[in-house]
């Protein structure tokens, strides 16, 4: 993968720490240009500990070696963008984004390194941004390789979902400011000594006994929505965690929207699906509600 930089300006720093601080590479990707990578200016092979130079400051990253731990998994997957450094795949209900010890035969980033191969894309790894929950469908972006993950590392990625609440709100719009930690097991409950979350919701429709509501995440903790909802009494229907639901049932819960900008082409992306045909029958809404 190549990157180029214009540099417009004078000034005494190396390389290195120009990529360091104004370009946000982390140490140990400086460590992989070094001594695998290649560095370019004005036509002359370079070091990282050159001064900079006025022109085009041109950056070769070194290929990353396949994930060869885990295996590919050859089911299908569905690709809602993608480009040279992301990829964003809509997640089923019921898979998870990454093996664990119990799973690893199947997995949304063992699907994805399957994909890459049989695409023949050449120097991808599958570096997980935004990770759902097994039971969570929707919107996962995922890095093609380590430079483009840690460009996203201190960015604000837009999330917002979809999901089929038990009950009905008695406000249509509202914020929940509750710190979560960890409960027993996988569990998570709000507690003041644990992490600062917020999530947004707004009403969308109300259905028999359920509403449902558009949700946007100001922080990412592991099971925000299920634990914040069910905190105010309104726990997911489906959610077996936090709700009454059975064990074999996924929460009613999907990623619809997600939008970044991108760190190499500086442009925003942004990337929509419609809400799930389930909860609009649930929720005994004929098509999707407009506000």
């Amino acid at each position: 993968m190549e990157l180029r930089f214009i540099i417009e300006e004078r000034t005494t720093q190396t390389i290195g720490n120009y990529l360091r601080y104004e370009r946000a590479f982390s140490k140990r990707l400086l460590k992989k240009v070094q001594y695998a990578g290649t560095v370019w200016q004005a036509g002359i092979k370079r070091r990282l500990n050159d001064q900079v130079q006025l022109g085009e400051l041109k950056i070769i990253l070194p290929t990353e070696l396949p994930q060869t731990h885990l295996r590919r998994s050859q089911q299908a997957i569905e690709i809602c963008y993608e480009d040279d450094w992301f990829i964003v795949v809509n997640k089923p209900a019921g898979l998870l984004s990454i093996p664990s010890w119990q799973n690893n035969q199947d997995s949304l980033i063992q699907r994805v390194l399957a994909y890459f191969e049989k695409q023949n894309v050449q120097g991808s790894n599958a570096h997980i941004v935004t990770r759902l929950d097994i039971g969570t469908k929707g919107l996962v972006l995922i890095a093609k390789n380590h430079y483009a993950k840690q460009q996203l590392h201190n960015q604000k990625i837009s999330r917002r979902y979809y999901a089929v609440i038990q009950g009905h709100l008695e406000a249509e719009d509202g914020e929940i400011q509750l710190s979560i930690r960890r409960a027993e097991g996988t569990r998570r409950e709000c507690h003041p000594t644990g992490k600062e979350a917020c999530t947004r919701y707004w009403l969308k429709a109300r259905g028999e006994g359920c509403d449902l509501v558009e949700l946007e995440l100001e922080t990412g903790r592991t099971h925000q929505i299920r634990v914040h909802m069910a905190a105010i009494g309104h726990p997911l229907l489906g959610d077996y965690l936090y709700g009454d639901a059975d064990v074999a049932e996924h929460p009613y819960l999907q990623s619809y929207a997600l939008a970044f900008m991108h760190p190499v082409t500086q442009q925003q992306v942004t990337v929509m699906l419609p809400i799930c045909k389930k909860f609009l029958t649930t929720c005994q809404v004929e098509n999707n509600p407009v506000y």
